[in-house]
């Protein structure tokens, strides 16, 4: 069950890649040019489309996001949006 304070992961990936988004003001069409993830699968997680029956993206997803901001994981994942105690894991 998500708490109030809670988000789940696919939640905190859209939230970091948004921010990253306006930061390097890039659009998300580049974006997925530069990380090989595909339009529809973005958009599950960026809008929160139903795309099969996951609840949450994967680990390769992660990283593909990382590569698309010319980032390492370790980068990417260094943001406050990450915070375990925050993220709904079940």
């Amino acid at each position: 069950m998500v708490e109030k304070n809670q988000i789940t992961l696919t939640q905190a990936l859209a939230e970091r890649i948004r921010e990253l988004l306006n930061k390097n003001n890039m659009t998300q069409y580049k974006f997925e040019q530069a990380s090989g993830i595909a339009h529809g699968h973005l958009g599950h997680i960026m809008y929160g489309r139903k795309s099969g029956s996951n609840k949450t993206v994967s680990f390769t997803t992660v990283v593909m996001s990382a590569k698309g901001f010319g980032m390492t994981l370790s980068q990417f994942l260094d943001s406050p949006i990450f915070d375990y105690a925050r993220l709904d894991v079940e």
